[in-house]
């Protein structure tokens, strides 16, 4: 019985240390995998940019309105996404009452998505719980990772 306790007790363990260790791999600013929500997501980031309803925040970003046509995508190369990942960290402290070094905090919680919609960067975080809400969309400019601003959507 002890032994049976024990086993269940390091089974457990195991199982934790193996999810923990995927949660930190895809925090850590390798890209996503492609999933079913993803044209989802991708739609949603592409509105704030294509979108006549999101002008006004477009206007205070003083970022342009991208067409229908430009491209439109999530980012898969991890190089790209470990830039965006570091740019994001950077500009959480603009964003939230956060200091730099505790960032990670705010990652430990969340699955990060990484689009391109037009000239532009988006990062996306959301919750790892399957929670209804709203979202902080972090926008960056395509030629240099400057952060723009950001949207709640």
């Amino acid at each position: 019985m002890l032994l049976r306790k024990r086993l269940l007790i390091v089974a457990l363990a195991a199982i934790g240390l193996a999810a923990a260790s995927r949660v930190a791999l895809a925090q850590n600013g390798r890209c996503p995998a492609v999933t079913r929500g993803t044209p989802f997501h991708l739609n949603s980031v592409a509105e704030v940019f294509e979108s006549d309803g999101w002008s006004a925040a477009r206007k205070y970003l003083k970022i342009e309105k991208v067409p229908a046509s430009a491209i439109r995508e999530e980012v898969v190369d991890d190089s790209v996404c470990q830039a965006l990942y570091r740019a994001t960290e950077k500009a959480l402290p603009k964003v939230f009452d956060i200091k730099p070094e505790q960032a990670h905090f705010f990652f430990e919680s969340k699955r990060l998505f990484y689009f391109r919609i037009g000239d532009y960067y988006a990062v996306l975080p959301l919750s790892n719980q399957p929670v209804r809400g709203y979202a902080d969309l972090f926008i960056f400019r395509g030629d240099d990772l400057k952060y723009v601003g950001s949207v709640l959507m």
